[in-house]
């Protein structure tokens, strides 16, 4: 399933006639079953973790969170849909590094002009192992060269288009 739309509207929407088959899951015990959850992007069984209790902020013993995981894993989809039940974006893994640090490095990684992901975790108020926000100096250099990046984009695009007519 991909994750164009938010959690909550797939939860509304494409389950209500599809149970969800628990036996597949034989992890479902375990303390870590939402981190392990949200690492295969498995948004129902999330969903179903959360509504039986489970911890939304439980760590792995990397100290992950289902959020950090989900925000790894680029699920953002559902990252969103734990921010919004509330997951806490300020919970560093064991080596210090906050979701917020996972978004912003993985939209470097892949050279990509979305920031949905960091957007949504700023809001809800997500800090950084090096500052309160993404919005750092530093940051503000990378989000210039994203514009610009996708200005150059543009605009080829528009020389290509020209290059056809």
């Amino acid at each position: 399933m991909g994750w164009t739309k938010t959690m909550s509207e797939a939860t509304d929407q494409d389950f209500e006639d599809d149970p969800l088959d628990l036996s597949k899951y034989p992890y479902l015990g375990a303390p870590d079953a939402l981190v392990i959850a949200a690492s295969d992007g498995n948004g129902r069984l999330v969903d179903h973790l959360l509504k039986s209790g489970h911890d939304i902020n439980f760590r792995d013993d990397e100290g992950r969170t289902a959020l950090y995981v989900a925000v790894d894993e680029t699920y953002y989809g559902l990252a969103i849909y734990l921010l919004e039940h509330g997951a806490d974006p300020n919970i560093p893994d064991n080596e210090g590094d906050f979701p917020l640090d996972i978004a912003k490095y993985s939209h470097l990684y892949r050279r990509s002009n979305d920031t949905e992901m960091v957007d949504a975790l700023m809001k809800a108020g997500g800090k950084c192992k090096d500052g309160p926000s993404a919005r750092e100096p530093l940051d503000d250099k990378i989000y210039d060269g994203f514009a610009h990046a996708s200005a150059m984009k543009t605009l080829f695009s528009l020389i290509d288009k020209a290059k056809k007519d």
